[in-house]
């Protein structure tokens, strides 16, 4: 009997990418986890409230397909309209959904680097091609980044930036969205933390495409949602191309409960805040080099030990940071509470004075 050499059936696209890398989830409970950029605190206690008096019978129906009550409260609280607002199964699906729905293959998408690199891992799937223009050292946009001269048709500016956590001008949003045919998205997942939003410049650039999640600033990275904003005419089309129910029940109605408890929000993200100030000052004390976060994260480099040394050493003593290949003298450190950013510095000390 013949057999098929089933993967040759796959795209190559498929088979020649390497797919992205989420960071570690480890399984101890006892772990401080200053890794993935998760919110330290819970979600809102409406959420708790919602999953008590929550009938398991309602999942016997399908899911509101457009996650209608969402959209409905994300628009008025921005001052939109609900046809604006597009809610997917985390904003993750939502640059898929925009890689898919916009570019061939063959076409191209380009973005600073470095930078969040599930951007090209997407594109790698559909067999796009990537751009990638290097940040400054001091991660600002390089003159070339605004110029009209690039093939892509998809432009991605993460903002903050991950993992640098710094944030772009407004001004250079509006060049860029001005001087390019592209599409050009910004993904404020972590704008919660930030000073400003690219949400003033959405009608004033036909072209511009905002991001957002739930997974930050509201502590729901968990029920996965994510959202879109951008032209109706934007969103109509997406809307063909995602799943018929591409958000659950249970997610739908957590994420706005969460959404509806903003004194909650804004006392977590003042408490995040707060605590980056602390750990930046006392990182600064140690000699680190950092940048001036807008996120809820640091990414800091020190001249006396390198950045997989400090990862290797704190992982040994159950304190997860990140650590990245491609910019190897840098960590980069997740907000958390203040318990657990005192045991950080407390095992950073011991790194680079031993006892």
């Amino acid at each position: 009997m013949t057999r098929t050499n089933t993967l040759s059936l796959f795209r190559k696209s498929i088979l020649g990418a390497a797919g992205y890398t989420p960071g570690e989830q480890p399984s101890s409970p006892d772990v401080i986890k200053l890794n993935t950029n998760e919110n330290p605190y819970p979600p809102s206690p409406r959420v708790t409230e919602l999953l008590r008096a929550f009938d398991p019978a309602t999942l016997r129906k399908y899911p509101e397909p457009t996650s209608r009550a969402l959209r409905e409260a994300i628009a008025a609280r921005l001052d939109l309209d609900a046809g604006n607002v597009l809610v997917g199964n985390g904003s993750d699906e939502l640059i898929k959904l925009l890689i898919n729905a916009v570019c061939e293959p063959g076409d191209s998408i380009a973005y600073p680097f470095p930078t969040y690199t599930y951007y090209k891992s997407s594109a790698d799937l559909f067999g796009v091609r990537t751009i990638e223009i290097p940040f400054t050292e001091d991660f600002r946009l390089s003159a070339k980044f605004a110029e009209n001269s690039s093939p892509a048709k998809l432009i991605f500016l993460c903002r903050p930036n991950s993992p640098s956590g710094t944030n772009v001008p407004l001004y250079e949003i509006e060049k860029i969205c001005a001087s390019n045919e592209a599409i050009v998205i910004v993904d404020e997942a972590y704008v919660d933390f930030s000073e400003d939003s690219a949400l003033s410049l959405l009608f004033v650039h036909s072209n511009l495409v905002i991001l957002r999640t739930f997974s930050k600033g509201y502590s729901l990275a968990g029920i996965r949602v994510g959202y879109m904003l951008a032209e109706k005419e934007i969103i109509a089309e997406m809307n063909k191309l995602r799943d018929s129910y591409n958000v659950n029940s249970l997610s739908q109605m957590i994420a706005l409960a969460a959404f509806e408890d903003e004194p909650y929000h804004s006392e977590c993200i003042s408490k995040v805040t707060k605590e980056r100030s602390r750990l930046s000052s006392e990182l600064k004390k140690m000699g680190f080099r950092l940048f001036d976060s807008q996120a809820n994260f640091i990414l800091a480099a020190h001249d006396g030990v390198a950045g997989g040394a400090f990862y290797n050493a704190l992982k040994t003593n159950e304190v997860f940071i990140r650590y990245f290949a491609h910019i190897p003298e840098y960590i980069r450190i997740t907000i958390g509470t203040p318990k657990q950013n005192d045991a950080l510095i407390e095992g950073i000390a011991e790194i680079i004075a031993p006892k």
